[in-house]
């Protein structure tokens, strides 16, 4: 496998990345909105079933920033291999340091 194959391969797996990004971002938004909603009705119509439901809501909210976040970390590390590589000049040199990155994510 040459370097350029891993190249393309990692842009890929960020493309892919990218667009889980994007749904999680959308999930979350939407289940933010969710929670407010429920708690502003629940405090005015003064429905406690209401409250409980949005502060559910709204504690659930951590899961999905945690992904998030380490989507995001992930997609950091990846994209910094192409710009390390594209440095060294001997081939070999590139493939060892290749192995070494991927291996640590």
């Amino acid at each position: 496998m040459t370097v350029d194959e891993i190249n393309d391969r990692i842009d890929q797996a960020l493309t892919n990345a990218r667009r889980l990004e994007n749904i999680l971002i959308l999930l979350t938004t939407s289940l933010f909105a969710l929670g407010m909603v429920l708690l502003i009705l629940g405090f005015i119509l003064k429905t406690n079933t209401a409250i409980g439901f949005g502060a559910t809501i709204e504690a659930l909210l951590v899961w999905p920033i945690n992904k998030i976040m380490i989507i995001r970390d992930k997609n950091i590390q990846l994209g910094i291999i192409p710009a390390l590589t594209n440095t060294i000049q001997d081939e070999q040199e590139k493939a060892k340091i290749l192995l070494k990155l991927i291996d640590n994510l």
